[in-house]
């Protein structure tokens, strides 16, 4: 990752701190909307709500589906970057605070 792209990140995430808050709570929130939303279609009960990193790698997942689509979306690399870093700072608070089990594999 060059500098600039690195400088580009932390002033996205910057802006979006500031706009909507800390990250895994917001992602936490969606989680829980995301479960029901989920458990409505299907018409099951899922053991726990989606977590934080989990929505956030899905968000990831997304931003890789719109690169796929337009190569050339230069927003989608960085917001792609981000997403997994997001994922795996809130992977760590997640297993300290005990909401989900690392796991071996």
């Amino acid at each position: 990752m060059t500098q600039k792209t690195k400088h580009v990140e932390e002033r996205i995430r910057k802006d979006r701190t500031s706009r909507y808050g800390d990250h895994v709570a917001g992602h936490r929130n969606l989680g829980l909307a995301w479960t029901g939303l989920i458990q409505n279609h299907y018409g099951i009960c899922l053991a726990h709500p989606l977590p934080a990193h989990l929505v956030e790698i899905m968000m990831a997942a997304n931003k890789a589906n719109r690169i796929a689509i337009n190569p050339s979306g230069r927003d989608h690399y960085n917001d792609g970057r981000i997403y997994i870093s997001m994922a795996e700072e809130a992977s760590e608070q997640e297993v300290e605070g005990g909401v989900v089990e690392p796991k071996e594999v």
